[in-house]
């Protein structure tokens, strides 16, 4: 969403001042962001944002559960079925 924003802002700002005449820079009045900084080099900023953002939430919110992240691979989900039948098998019928 950060990088959503961003670039939502910078296309705002971009349709908002007009290109200069052919001929006159001097009448750029445009902010430098967009008359110095190629638009690829903005996405690789707009990158940079996004990692920076994603980094600070997965440090601030807490780490997820044993029980939501068991069926997140094959093995979680293996295990999460044998568990399952271990509990509702006959004693006789539980492997050993």
């Amino acid at each position: 969403m950060a990088g959503l924003v961003a670039g939502a802002c910078r296309m705002g700002i971009h349709f908002s001042y007009p290109n200069p005449q052919c001929g006159n820079p001097k009448e750029d009045v445009r902010p430098d962001v967009f008359t110095d900084v190629h638009y690829l080099h903005f996405a690789l900023i707009l990158g940079a944002i996004v990692l920076f953002v994603t980094v600070c939430v997965s440090f601030v919110t807490a780490p997820r559960t044993e029980k939501q992240v068991s069926r997140t691979s094959k093995k979680g989900e293996i295990n999460e079925h044998r568990q399952h039948n271990e509990r509702w098998c006959a004693p006789w019928m539980k492997p050993k």
